[in-house]
C-alpha cells in the first residue's frame, strides 16, 4: 500500500485545533464539571465564549496549563468551599 499524499498547503490534522465542549473538557483533565468551571472562572483556564455551550476549550491550550499548574506546585483539584472574601473558590 502506498502512503497517502499530503496536500502542501492544508495544514496537517495534528496542527488544528482539538475544540472541547466543558464535559468533554473535564473527562479530558480528569476532573468533575464543577472544578472545570471553577478553575474557569477563579484560575485562569483558557476559554473561549461560543458554542451552544457557551464555552469552548482547546484540548492542547488545557494540557500546557495543567501542567504549568502543576510545575509550579499547585494542587490539581480545587475546593468548592468560598475563600475568606467571599470570591472564587479555595485551593486545598
Amino acid at each position: 500500500m502506498s502512503e497517502p499524499i499530503s496536500h502542501p498547503r492544508r495544514p496537517s490534522p495534528a496542527a488544528e485545533p482539538q475544540w472541547l465542549r466543558p464535559r468533554e473538557a473535564a473527562r479530558h483533565l480528569g476532573v468533575d464539571l464543577s472544578t472545570l468551571q471553577a478553575w474557569r472562572e477563579s484560575a485562569g483556564l483558557p476559554h473561549h465564549r461560543g458554542g451552544a455551550s457557551g464555552f469552548l476549550y482547546e484540548a492542547n491550550s488545557l494540557d500546557a496549563w495543567l501542567a504549568a499548574r502543576q510545575s509550579a506546585g499547585r494542587p490539581r483539584r480545587m475546593s468548592r468551599y468560598p475563600t475568606p472574601g467571599g470570591r472564587g473558590t479555595e485551593e486545598r
